[in-house]
Protein backbone atom coordinates (compact mmCIF):
# COMPACT_ATOMS: atom_id res chain seq x y z
CA UNK A 1 0.00 0.00 0.00
CA UNK A 2 1.59 3.49 -0.81
CA UNK A 3 -0.65 5.94 1.50
CA UNK A 4 0.26 9.82 0.11
CA UNK A 5 0.91 8.56 -3.83
CA UNK A 6 1.51 12.03 -4.68
CA UNK A 7 1.73 11.43 -8.34
CA UNK A 8 2.72 8.22 -8.10
CA UNK A 9 6.15 8.23 -8.57
CA UNK A 10 6.02 5.62 -5.66
CA UNK A 11 4.89 2.78 -7.52
CA UNK A 12 6.60 2.30 -10.66
CA UNK A 13 9.34 -0.21 -10.77
CA UNK A 14 7.55 -2.64 -8.83
CA UNK A 15 8.28 -6.16 -9.62
CA UNK A 16 5.14 -7.48 -11.65
CA UNK A 17 3.91 -10.03 -9.19
CA UNK A 18 3.08 -7.18 -6.58
CA UNK A 19 0.03 -5.53 -6.42
CA UNK A 20 0.67 -1.74 -5.50
CA UNK A 21 -2.46 0.26 -4.29
CA UNK A 22 -2.15 3.67 -3.02
CA UNK A 23 -4.25 6.65 -2.20
CA UNK A 24 -4.00 10.13 -1.82
CA UNK A 25 -6.33 13.27 0.02
CA UNK A 26 -5.99 14.89 -3.42
CA UNK A 27 -8.31 13.93 -6.16
CA UNK A 28 -6.08 15.92 -9.12
CA UNK A 29 -3.28 13.56 -7.80
CA UNK A 30 -5.09 10.59 -7.86
CA UNK A 31 -6.56 11.30 -11.51
CA UNK A 32 -2.08 11.30 -12.29
CA UNK A 33 -1.73 8.20 -11.20
CA UNK A 34 -4.83 7.05 -13.15
CA UNK A 35 -4.27 8.50 -15.87
CA UNK A 36 -0.33 6.70 -15.54
CA UNK A 37 -2.53 3.01 -15.34
CA UNK A 38 -1.70 3.12 -10.94
CA UNK A 39 -4.31 1.26 -8.75
CA UNK A 40 -5.53 4.43 -6.56
CA UNK A 41 -8.57 6.32 -5.00
CA UNK A 42 -8.62 9.03 -2.76
CA UNK A 43 -9.57 9.16 0.90
CA UNK A 44 -8.34 10.74 4.10
CA UNK A 45 -5.31 9.16 6.02
CA UNK A 46 -6.92 8.93 9.17
CA UNK A 47 -9.94 7.05 7.67
CA UNK A 48 -8.60 4.87 5.44
CA UNK A 49 -11.39 2.61 3.97
CA UNK A 50 -9.48 -0.48 3.67
CA UNK A 51 -9.49 -4.26 5.64
CA UNK A 52 -6.91 -4.29 8.10
CA UNK A 53 -4.07 -6.98 7.48
CA UNK A 54 -4.00 -7.47 3.99
CA UNK A 55 -1.12 -5.94 2.65
CA UNK A 56 2.75 -7.22 3.30
CA UNK A 57 4.02 -3.46 2.77
CA UNK A 58 3.06 -0.07 3.60
CA UNK A 59 4.95 2.92 2.77
CA UNK A 60 4.47 6.89 3.67
CA UNK A 61 6.33 9.17 2.13
CA UNK A 62 6.79 13.06 2.52
CA UNK A 63 3.31 13.02 3.94
CA UNK A 64 3.33 12.66 7.84
CA UNK A 65 4.74 16.34 8.65
CA UNK A 66 1.51 18.16 6.96
CA UNK A 67 -0.44 16.37 9.76
CA UNK A 68 -0.83 19.29 12.66
CA UNK A 69 -0.94 17.47 15.89
CA UNK A 70 1.17 14.79 17.38
CA UNK A 71 -2.29 12.81 17.83
CA UNK A 72 -3.31 13.08 14.34
CA UNK A 73 0.33 12.03 13.43
CA UNK A 74 -0.25 8.56 15.57
CA UNK A 75 -3.76 7.95 14.05
CA UNK A 76 -2.15 7.88 10.75
CA UNK A 77 0.86 5.88 11.97
CA UNK A 78 -1.88 3.81 13.69
CA UNK A 79 -3.84 3.38 10.23
CA UNK A 80 -0.38 2.38 8.33
CA UNK A 81 0.12 -0.07 11.16
CA UNK A 82 -3.33 -1.52 10.87
CA UNK A 83 -3.03 -2.18 7.24
CA UNK A 84 0.06 -4.46 7.62
CA UNK A 85 -0.38 -8.53 7.97
CA UNK A 86 1.84 -9.77 11.19
CA UNK A 87 5.31 -9.66 9.85
CA UNK A 88 4.72 -6.93 7.06
CA UNK A 89 6.94 -4.05 6.76
CA UNK A 90 5.94 -0.24 6.87
CA UNK A 91 8.47 3.01 5.78
CA UNK A 92 7.33 6.59 6.68
CA UNK A 93 9.62 9.11 5.79
CA UNK A 94 8.92 12.91 7.23
CA UNK A 95 11.18 16.16 6.59
CA UNK A 96 14.14 17.00 9.43
CA UNK A 97 14.31 20.49 11.45
CA UNK A 98 18.11 19.38 11.60
CA UNK A 99 18.46 19.84 7.81
CA UNK A 100 22.10 20.58 5.89
CA UNK A 101 22.65 24.05 5.24
CA UNK A 102 24.72 23.86 2.58
CA UNK A 103 21.87 22.51 0.41
CA UNK A 104 21.06 25.11 -2.82
CA UNK A 105 17.42 25.35 -2.42
CA UNK A 106 16.19 28.90 -3.50
CA UNK A 107 12.63 29.07 -1.63
CA UNK A 108 11.90 29.99 1.99
CA UNK A 109 10.03 28.79 4.47
CA UNK A 110 7.99 31.04 6.98
CA UNK A 111 7.13 30.02 11.06
CA UNK A 112 3.44 29.60 11.19
CA UNK A 113 2.10 33.24 11.87
CA UNK A 114 1.29 31.83 15.49
CA UNK A 115 4.87 31.55 17.10
CA UNK A 116 4.99 35.27 16.88
CA UNK A 117 7.82 35.96 14.05
CA UNK A 118 7.25 37.91 10.84
CA UNK A 119 10.15 37.23 9.08
CA UNK A 120 10.59 34.73 7.13
CA UNK A 121 14.09 32.11 7.74
CA UNK A 122 15.96 30.29 5.18
CA UNK A 123 15.20 27.01 3.11
CA UNK A 124 17.15 24.36 5.17
CA UNK A 125 17.23 26.71 8.39
CA UNK A 126 13.67 26.09 10.96
CA UNK A 127 13.50 28.45 13.78
CA UNK A 128 10.39 26.65 14.47
CA UNK A 129 9.06 23.19 14.00
CA UNK A 130 5.62 24.49 12.37
CA UNK A 131 5.98 26.31 9.50
CA UNK A 132 4.88 26.95 6.04
CA UNK A 133 6.83 26.74 2.89
CA UNK A 134 6.18 28.28 -0.24
CA UNK A 135 4.92 26.26 -3.08
CA UNK A 136 4.61 27.28 -6.72
CA UNK A 137 1.51 25.73 -8.78
CA UNK A 138 2.20 26.09 -12.26
CA UNK A 139 -0.22 26.39 -14.63
CA UNK A 140 -0.91 23.83 -17.42
CA UNK A 141 1.78 22.85 -20.33
CA UNK A 142 0.27 25.88 -22.40
CA UNK A 143 0.44 28.42 -19.50
CA UNK A 144 3.48 30.01 -17.48
CA UNK A 145 1.61 31.75 -14.88
CA UNK A 146 2.18 29.91 -11.48
CA UNK A 147 0.28 30.64 -7.92
CA UNK A 148 2.33 30.79 -4.37
CA UNK A 149 1.05 28.97 -1.60
CA UNK A 150 2.29 28.26 1.74
CA UNK A 151 2.10 24.69 2.86
CA UNK A 152 2.09 23.54 6.82
CA UNK A 153 5.06 21.21 7.36
CA UNK A 154 5.31 20.12 11.50
CA UNK A 155 9.75 19.60 10.86
CA UNK A 156 10.51 16.76 13.33
CA UNK A 157 13.41 16.77 15.57
CA UNK A 158 15.43 14.21 16.34
CA UNK A 159 13.72 11.36 17.97
CA UNK A 160 10.48 12.73 18.09
CA UNK A 161 9.19 10.02 14.88
CA UNK A 162 10.50 7.45 17.08
CA UNK A 163 8.49 8.69 20.22
CA UNK A 164 4.80 8.85 18.06
CA UNK A 165 6.10 5.33 16.69
CA UNK A 166 6.03 4.21 20.23
CA UNK A 167 2.95 4.77 20.93
CA UNK A 168 1.96 2.47 18.25
CA UNK A 169 1.42 -0.98 20.29
CA UNK A 170 1.43 -3.07 17.77
CA UNK A 171 4.70 -2.54 15.28
CA UNK A 172 8.75 -2.71 16.40
CA UNK A 173 10.89 -0.05 15.05
CA UNK A 174 13.62 -1.91 13.17
CA UNK A 175 15.38 1.16 12.01
CA UNK A 176 14.92 4.89 12.07
CA UNK A 177 17.34 6.66 9.77
CA UNK A 178 18.86 10.28 8.42
CA UNK A 179 19.21 10.42 4.88
CA UNK A 180 19.14 13.67 2.81
CA UNK A 181 17.06 15.87 4.76
CA UNK A 182 14.85 13.34 6.42
CA UNK A 183 13.74 11.52 9.11
CA UNK A 184 12.89 7.60 8.15
CA UNK A 185 11.42 4.80 9.84
CA UNK A 186 11.34 1.03 8.79
CA UNK A 187 8.69 -0.93 11.10
CA UNK A 188 7.18 -4.41 11.81
CA UNK A 189 4.28 -5.55 12.17
CA UNK A 190 3.97 -7.91 15.25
Amino acid sequence: AVVSTQSGHYGRGVRGDVRVIGNDNSYNLCSICRDREHEVFACNALAIPLRPGCFDSVICIAMLHHIATPSRRVAVLQNLADLLTPGGLGLVTVWAQEQQLDMDLPEPCRPCPTDGTEQGVGRRHFDSQDVFVDWKLKGGLESSESKMYYRYYHVFREGELQELLSEVTSIQLLDITYQKANWCAVFRKL
